[in-house]
């Protein structure tokens, strides 16, 4: 049974890589960076990371990494690469959902120093930053989003997905306006984030013993590999 859902699991992601290379051919994705350049507004949402705008350089390079060694390269750059990037003239807003506070990425060295950054952001008073709690009532958003003037990107496991119909845009704009007048900034903020900085303290404590729990892979002489279920690295 579990070679069998090895096998699928191998078909699958060989499909992905596929599906990336035919979205990248068949819809001209190099266009992308002309759509960003030209929209006023840069609006992103992110529910499952930090958004990238205020990731470390550790953190980010922990999820390219993640990224590239189990989907393989992806053709097109994602909104978070340099093309995607809001410049001089963009009206820049960045949500980031509190559970994307608890993905540890990295471990608890890299979350700890990705946290204390984003509260020094949000302490230095940043523009447009906040960070929508667990108790605001709202219909979760579909994944990672940038809401432009013309178009909305969906990131998705395939790349990323564009909706450039103007109810589509006009739908995730007021999704994304009632979203931000629900979400917390200044003090507000800053209280969620702390809370998260101390949950990696108490996970780091907790989990400790789990140093005698090792796995030494193939190669004995490599050495322990401490296992962690809390965190990816």
């Amino acid at each position: 049974m579990l070679p069998d859902l090895l096998e699928e699991a191998r078909a699958l992601r060989a499909h992905i890589k596929a599906e990336r290379a035919a979205i990248h051919r068949d819809q001209g994705y190099e266009m992308l960076g002309d759509t960003v350049m030209r929209s006023r507004r840069f609006w992103t949402i992110s529910t499952a990371t930090i958004a990238p705008l205020y990731a470390t350089e550790d953190y980010a390079a922990v999820l390219a990494r993640l990224d590239a060694d189990f989907f393989g390269p992806a053709p097109v750059p994602r909104h978070f690469a340099k093309p995607y990037r809001p410049r001089s003239h963009h009206q820049v807003r960045t949500l980031i959902t509190e559970s994307a506070l608890y993905s540890c990425i990295g471990g608890p060295d890299t979350m700890r120093d990705q946290l204390t950054h984003l509260y020094d952001e949000i302490s230095s008073g940043t523009e447009g930053l906040a960070i929508l709690p667990y108790n605001a009532i709202l219909p979760p958003f579909p994944g990672n989003l940038l809401i432009l003037d013309d178009a909305v990107i969906l990131d998705t496991l395939t790349g990323p997905h564009v909706f450039a119909s103007a109810i589509d845009v006009a739908l995730y704009t007021d999704h994304a306006v009632r979203a931000h007048a629900a979400a917390a900034t200044g003090v507000d903020a800053q209280t969620i984030v702390h809370n998260a900085l101390g949950h990696v303290a108490v996970a780091e404590r907790t989990f400790a013993p789990l140093a005698a729990q090792t796995d030494y892979g193939d190669d004995a002489r490599a050495g322990p590999r401490v296992v962690d279920p809390h965190c990816t690295d």
